[in-house]
């Protein structure tokens, strides 16, 4: 075996199977352990199974998850085909099994991570099939991760299977898979069933010493019923169990998310009843005493006095809440096949969302910004804590419930220790969506421990209104406006505002959202058109109530995106004097600052925002992105690094960390950084900086690569479209089609000017574009303005950027000064250098001289 494979040196031989051998070794470019994985040896032969399979793992890469080992790459060395994987340091849960004496609490977390890990593979529509307890790694925290997706299938897609292979295991296949039938994500829930059959039991349902008897038994026999091996077990993992293990594929669990619906709804009955247990021992097998019957008389009592604040007995209380609540609202899900109800359930979550957040008279409790979650894509309680540092998640559901009904089950979540706190059942006709919405309120309150009373109640009802109907069209454009990536979904979403409106003329919060989703409408399109209409429905939502804190926050940051400085400032301040406590306010006012060039002030209110909610992890990385602006760059790190202790898997921190050290030259630092981002999430933010560091090396076509692919994610950002043009030019040497990208990077960047024509940032890249396609008079017209607008407070980029579009206009006086003031500001050298556009200018005797004084 070779010591090595391009930039990865073997340490250590993991394992060997059908489907390959696996490696320990190191990235020595990236200072990290990985797996790697290569393919059986009759793949090297055969280039149509290895574009498949390529093909297959670029997939499986995409998928992001904490309870997923991450695939890094797909490498190829001497012909031999491989994947680059995350290396998980830990037992395999087969081991785990046998030698932890583990509680049923330790199985239930295992049960549901490997659940949400399938989970998040079946949303991408990604099938393992090979899920088994010797795939599945029990890291060092007690986290599940699951293995080898770089083997599983697309649905749909075409089969890699040779003949001959086995791929999977034969005791976990499911009898579609045995008989060559086509499989689907029920295939991984039958194994799924399998693996949990093992972890709750100790052993397996279908085992025998050959393939073929094994066979046999999952295609005609039944297993042993799991309370036969373990007397005691919860009724409803059983029936979990058996359901997931049905011969034919119809007859399962027909999505994850119903398994992990079941383990909610069931436990939550199952502990209710386990509650009650406490009856039997008190009252005993003897004569019922009078003092016996006292006691039981005040228990039944107490345990009745939270219940009456639901409807029935739907509902049950499991331990203390924190005592500092930072609470994450993760998105309903529609359960059932009525479809229709997505839009109401998506604009319950919204709305239920946004009143919690309008409430601060609570001490020490704070709710998470929905745009968080959502853009996280936070979908359980493990994750809010890791990526948001929430204490508390609330989760919930929404279903038909007889013939005219719907159900809401909420659950609330201790997010540190992974436990379920409470849990409750409303339910109301299938038309009373706004009285859901007002229930769920108040006995959302009630889990937290509030009387819900008219103080709470003020700032909720604010701006809405008493028209079932109104909130019912209210709601239906917040479902729509949920997926506000669509411009047909926000043109929809604008329809039922108006609606609202017609049921509704005084329905502030509607007019309010009309602004909303205009204002997204510009943020998509870059069409100036929609900025007006944006800004009329939010000044008309606060002539009918001036004190809609969110509505001031919007407008304040429309009138900052349009060049509005002191209309801005003046919005944010509102705010804060009607709640001293709204960080939100002092981040968009510090915002608003800097765009004044007012640092002192943006550096204090910053501080201020800290200050209000010192846990909120958004608060340290504003702060954090205002001393990289400002060549602060160790101060910059400590903030990141706390963004990083706070929320230990948020991109955010490891991506504004990435660009610290490469503010600092520490280039191997940036890009591992960067990595760490992207295996959590892919974003184009690190695919640009990625790229530019391949830029930075001279690697320019894996540059044109990276921007490309960030792109994909921000189609509209003009500095892509600019870098790409450079990295363009440099790896083909062809001018005209690298112009072809500065001219679209010039069309968006005018456009932005409509908004905002104070834009310093906005007006200087427009210099440096026209000077790349070599428009004098317009890069010199452009340059001027930004100098203007920015006067002594350019930053060193701008300077920086300024001197360079001289350079390529041929002026190397104006050069050199610029670019000598950007770096005593502290802009990276490294950076200079770095521009092959600014080779002759580097071997200029005067900047020479530059250059030794700051090297």
């Amino acid at each position: 075996m070779k010591s090595s494979f391009l930039h990865y040196e073997i340490i250590d031989k993991l394992g060997e199977g059908g489907m390959g051998v696996v490696y320990l070794a190191r990235d020595t470019k990236l200072n990290r352990k990985v797996a790697l994985k290569f393919l059986p040896a009759y793949s090297t032969y055969d280039k149509s199974v290895q574009q498949r399979f390529r093909n297959e793992a670029m997939a499986a890469a995409a998928l992001n998850h904490a309870n997923t080992a991450q695939i890094y790459a797909i490498e190829e060395s001497d012909d031999e085909l491989f994947l680059v994987m995350e290396y998980v340091h830990g037992k395999e849960l087969s081991e785990h099994i046998r030698n932890e004496n583990l509680s049923m609490d330790d199985k239930l977390k295992i049960a549901r991570q490997i659940a949400e890990g399938l989970q998040a593979a079946h949303d991408k529509g990604i099938i393992h099939r090979d899920i088994k307890s010797n795939n599945i790694m029990i890291d060092e925290k007690g986290n599940v991760k699951i293995m080898d997706f770089g083997l599983a299938r697309i649905q749909g897609s075409v089969h890699i299977t040779k003949t001959g292979v086995t791929l999977g295991t034969t005791v976990y296949m499911a009898p579609e898979m045995l008989l060559g039938k086509e499989i689907d994500r029920r295939s991984d829930i039958w194994s799924y069933g399998v693996v949990l059959y093992e972890l709750f039991t100790g052993s397996l349902p279908f085992n025998a010493v050959y393939d073929e008897a094994a066979s046999y038994a999952i295609l005609n026999e039944q297993p042993a019923e799991v309370s036969e091996l373990v007397p005691g077990i919860p009724n409803y993992i059983e029936d979990i169990i058996h359901r997931c293990l049905e011969k034919e594929p119809q007859h399962r669990f027909q999505s994850i998310d119903d398994i992990l619906e079941s383990f909610r709804n069931t436990e939550i009955q199952y502990r209710r009843r386990s509650s009650l247990k406490i009856w039997p021992d008190l009252l005993g097998s003897g004569s019922y005493t009078p003092a016996r019957f006292a006691v039981v008389v005040v228990l039944i009592l107490l345990l009745l006095y939270p219940v009456s604040k639901f409807y029935g007995w739907e509902w049950f209380t499991n331990r203390q809440l924190p005592e500092d609540i930072r609470l994450v609202v993760l998105p309903f899900r529609n359960i059932g096949a009525d479809t229709t109800n997505q839009l109401l359930v998506d604009g319950l979550y919204e709305t239920l969302t946004s009143s919690l957040v309008n409430v601060d008279q609570i001490p020490s409790f704070s709710v998470l910004p929905m745009a968080d979650i959502l853009e996280q894509n936070i979908s359980n309680p493990r994750e809010a804590r890791n990526k948001l540092n929430a204490t508390l998640v609330l989760d919930g559901s929404i279903q038909p419930f007889g013939d005219d009904n719907i159900r809401l089950t909420l659950n609330l979540w201790d997010a540190v220790e992974l436990e379920q706190i409470q849990a409750g059942i409303i339910d109301a006709e299938v038309n009373e969506f706004a009285l859901l919405h007002n229930k769920a309120v108040e006995n959302i309150y009630n889990m937290l421990g509030q009387e819900f009373n008219s103080e709470l109640e003020e700032p909720i009802t604010k701006g809405g209104t008493t028209k079932q109907e109104a909130m019912n069209y209210y709601l239906s454009g917040m479902g729509y406006l949920h997926d506000y990536q669509d411009e047909e979904k926000i043109n929809l979403a604008i329809q039922q505002f108006n609606k609202a409106i017609s049921e509704d003329s005084s329905y502030a919060l509607a007019y309010a959202k009309i602004g909303e989703s205009y204002w997204k409408k510009y943020e998509l399109t870059r069409d100036t058109t929609y900025v007006s209409e944006a800004r009329k429905a939010m000044n008309k939502a606060l002539q009918i109530n001036d004190q809609l804190e969110g509505v001031k926050v919007a407008l304040g940051i429309l009138y900052r995106g349009t060049g509005k400085y002191e209309a801005s400032v003046n919005q944010f301040e509102d705010v804060i004097r009607i709640d001293t406590t709204n960080d939100s306010a002092y981040r968009e006012l510090a915002r608003a600052y800097m765009a004044m060039g007012e640092m002192d002030k943006a550096e204090k209110t910053f501080k201020k925002a800290i200050k209000q909610k010192s846990a909120y992890w958004a608060n340290y990385n504003y702060l954090g992105n205002f001393y990289l602006l400002t060549g602060r760059y160790d101060d910059a790190i400590a903030q990141f690094k706390q963004v990083i202790e706070l929320s230990p898997d948020n991109y955010r921190g490891y991506l504004n960390l990435g660009n610290s050290f490469y503010r600092k030259n520490e280039l191997v630092k940036a890009a591992k950084n960067y990595e760490k981002s992207m295996s959590i999430k892919q974003t184009g933010s690190a695919a640009s900086n990625l790229g530019t560091i391949y830029y930075m090396n001279k690697n320019y076509e894996k540059a044109a690569e990276n921007y490309k692919v960030a792109l994909q994610f921000r189609p509209n950002r003009y500095s892509l479209w600019a870098n790409l043009g450079n990295a363009h030019y440099w790896s083909t040497g062809k001018r005209e089609e690298a112009n072809k990208y500065f001219r679209k990077a010039i069309e968006i960047a005018e456009n932005s000017l409509n908004v905002n024509p104070n834009d310093v940032t906005t007006l200087r890249s427009l210099g440096n574009y026209y000077a790349e396609i070599r428009d004098s008079v317009q890069a010199v017209s452009y340059l001027n303005k930004a100098v203007s607008k920015g006067g002594d407070d350019l930053t060193m980029t701008n300077q920086f950027m300024i001197g360079a579009a001289y350079e390529r206009l041929g002026d190397r006086r104006e050069a050199i000064a610029w670019i000598k003031s950007a770096l005593e500001n502290g802009y990276p050298l490294a950076d200079v250098i770095s521009q092959p556009e600014l080779e002759e200018l580097i071997e200029d005797p005067k900047f020479k001289k530059i250059i030794e004084d700051h090297s």
